[in-house]
This record gives structure tokens, C-alpha cells and sequence, in this order.
């Protein structure tokens, strides 16, 4: 949730079990037109991991909905599905006294 015009910005890492390892092989979001979204690779004491990136582009009041699929090698879970919610409102009106 958020206010048109203030930056609405929210950071995912996700983290393979050292049981059960995966690489990310594609994204598809639902939804291009209210959200951005970024996914990288990265190294860590933990080993490798991602970090997804999601940005709100919507410019106007409103309520949405967007699906990022992260398409894996791993076999038993070869589709990783990230749900975004969106709800975006007027700016809050300053009180006159």
C-alpha cells in the first residue's frame, strides 16, 4: 500500500535449501504496466540466491494484481510463483487551520 506519487518499492531474496538447489531460468510477470521488477543472481556465505526486486509504476489511484514466475531446473519445484498486491491512494490532505 501506498500513495500516488510516493516510491513503493519492496525486495524478495530467495534462498535455495542446500538440500534441494535450484537455478532461476526465467521470469514472466502477469502484469508490465504497474510493476517493475529485477531479478539477480547472488554469491553469499550461503551460496548462491536471488534477490527479486519489485517496483510500483502505477500513477493513478487503484487496486492491482501481478503473478512473477520464476521457472527453475529444479524437478520438484520447477515453477516458483510470487504474488503482488497492489493498492495505491490519494495523497493524504493536509489540514488547513
Amino acid at each position: 500500500m501506498g500513495y500516488v506519487g510516493q516510491p513503493l518499492k519492496t525486495i524478495v531474496k530467495i534462498i535455495p535449501e542446500k538440500k534441494y538447489p535450484f537455478k532461476i531460468l526465467d521470469t514472466k510477470a502477469s502484469d508490465q504496466k504497474n510493476i517493475r521488477y529485477t531479478l539477480e543472481e547472488t554469491q553469499d556465505f550461503q551460496g548462491t540466491g536471488y534477490v527479486l526486486s519489485v517496483e510500483n509504476v502505477r500513477k493513478k489511484r487503484g487496486n492491482y494484481y501481478a503473478l512473477i514466475s520464476l521457472t527453475t531446473d529444479n524437478k520438484i519445484k520447477p515453477l516458483i510463483q510470487i504474488s503482488i498486491y497492489g493498492n495505491i491512494l490519494e495523497p493524504k490532505q493536509t489540514e488547513k487551520k
